[in-house]
């Protein structure tokens, strides 16, 4: 299985009309041929979209349960979309946290795993990343996460580490960023994503 997840467009998928800064849009996630396929879309064309009869014509609150008209349909979920933020001038930052985890995640290395997961779980305690859905896939479970400031969308693996696999994958995290700060605290901290507030 593919966990890779396109980035938040900055146009309609169905009108093609650009979105604008502080706009509501409304994501739809499919699985299709073991990949995921993203579509994002404005409240207008969200609207015409055909659902079932004893569904509401209106979108959808964040807290809701979603509607999921065909089988390739996983998840879906709505969002404000933020104009990017202008390139800050200065000396070239060593890798964040953030940017860490966008690469680990592209390069699906299967002895990372772990890393990706307490990255993550270090980043959504920190307010850095929202648990978007959970999905039970494969005998497992599968948490979406997007990174607000830049509403890139990301999946990762759950894991169960026991404290030592836990102390080694932390100092594998603090090598990566190249120091200890961002290191998670404890076990427990580590261990299980939070809820995150509504949006």
């Amino acid at each position: 299985m593919d966990w890779k997840i396109q980035t938040h467009s900055k146009i309609c998928h169905g009108c093609r009309e650009p979105f604008q800064d502080e706009q509501r849009y409304h994501t739809i996630l499919e699985e299709i041929d073991r990949e995921w396929r993203r579509t994002d879309l404005c409240a207008a064309c969200w609207d015409a979209l055909p659902k079932p009869d004893d569904a509401p014509s209106t979108a959808p609150a964040d807290n809701q349960e979603p509607t999921k008209p065909t089988d390739t349909w996983v998840s879906n979920w709505s969002a404000i979309h933020k104009a990017p933020p202008r390139p800050e001038e200065g000396p070239i930052q060593k890798e964040t946290a953030e940017s860490l985890l966008k690469r680990l995640v592209e390069a699906n290395e299967p002895h990372r795993v772990g890393t990706r997961y307490i990255l993550a779980a270090m980043l959504e305690r920190q307010r850095r990343l929202k648990l978007r859905d959970t999905l039970k896939k494969e005998g497992g479970r599968v948490f979406l996460y997007e990174i607000p400031k830049t509403q890139e969308m990301m999946a990762i693996e759950d894991v169960r580490l026991s404290p030592e696999e836990l102390a080694a994958v932390s100092e594998d995290v603090a090598q990566l960023l190249d120091g200890p700060g961002d290191e998670p605290e404890t076990a427990e901290d580590a261990q299980e994503p939070v809820a995150n507030e509504a949006e």
